[in-house]
């Protein structure tokens, strides 16, 4: 019979909630991968994939199946990164939405969701790099692209509710996560240091708040160590942006600023201001 991708996803959707991880593996990166790899894809279809794999978020719970879902959207990216990136934000939009408090300046915020924010990041993490790895486009351009900003702006309201408020205890999950989420993002920004200057550009735009602050720790703790390799960084031209950041929003926070963005601005403010 001729491969449909209406049948495929219909099907994908009815075994994705598997509890065993080779049925998992069999679905995921055996069958889907193959297809994607054989089959022409539309725009519509990949969206429609992208929906399915959702519905593992909050399901996989193992290293293994999550990983398996991660390449298959980098495949998706491969095979289409424009609509790629698109898809991504618009999907993930309304459920990090639906993470967030009605108001900011509550701390119970902080402590909430903190697993399904941890896999929504390293969904965007896979994204952002997408147009300059992929398709060559100019960093600065980025600051004005809508789908590419919102990523970068989910990834900041995801990055702040996982961090927690106060420096966590070794070894309890909240720290785990709170540390590998800052890892994930360090190697993102390593791999591709050209979104740097775009991604300072929206996040200490006039409009951001208090969430934007742990990303921008994030970004500079990052910067500050390899500035030094000839790797593109923005801090000089983006230094008086931050300082006023830190002016008007963090030092007059009704919100709990995160212990981490104290500690990474803390270094931005020696490295810069003296």
């Amino acid at each position: 019979d001729s491969f449909s991708w209406k049948s495929f996803t219909e099907r994908l959707s009815e075994k994705i909630s598997t509890t065993s991880v080779n049925s998992r593996h069999e679905l995921l990166a055996v069958e889907l991968q193959s297809h994607i790899l054989a089959h022409p894809l539309s725009d519509r279809e990949l969206v429609d994939i992208i929906v399915v794999l959702k519905g593992t978020v909050s399901l996989y719970v193992d290293r293994r199946s999550r990983t398996m879902v991660l390449d298959v959207l980098r495949a998706l990216s491969l095979k289409k990164a424009e609509v790629f990136v698109k898809a991504i934000a618009s999907v993930l939009d309304p459920v990090v939405e639906s993470m967030q408090p009605k108001s900011i300046t509550h701390p119970d915020m902080i402590a909430t969701v903190v697993a399904p924010r941890f896999v929504l990041l390293s969904w965007i993490n896979v994204a952002l790099p997408v147009p300059i790895a992929q398709l060559s486009v100019e960093p600065e351009s980025l600051v004005g692209d809508v789908a590419w900003k919102r990523l970068v702006l989910l990834a900041s309201r995801l990055l702040w509710g996982i961090a927690p408020a106060h420096p966590g205890q070794r070894g309890t999950k909240s720290y785990v996560l709170s540390s590998s989420a800052h890892h994930d993002v360090w190697r993102t920004l390593r791999r591709c240091p050209q979104m740097i200057g775009p991604m300072l550009a929206i996040l200490t735009a006039d409009t951001s708040g208090v969430d934007a602050s742990v990303l921008i720790g994030n970004i500079v703790s990052t910067a500050v160590p390899i500035r030094d390799k000839s790797v593109l960084w923005e801090a000089e031209k983006y230094k008086d942006a931050i300082i006023s950041y830190i002016d008007r929003v963090l030092l007059g926070s009704k919100a709990p600023v995160s212990y981490s963005s104290v500690s990474d601005l803390g270094v931005f403010l020696r490295t810069y201001v003296g």
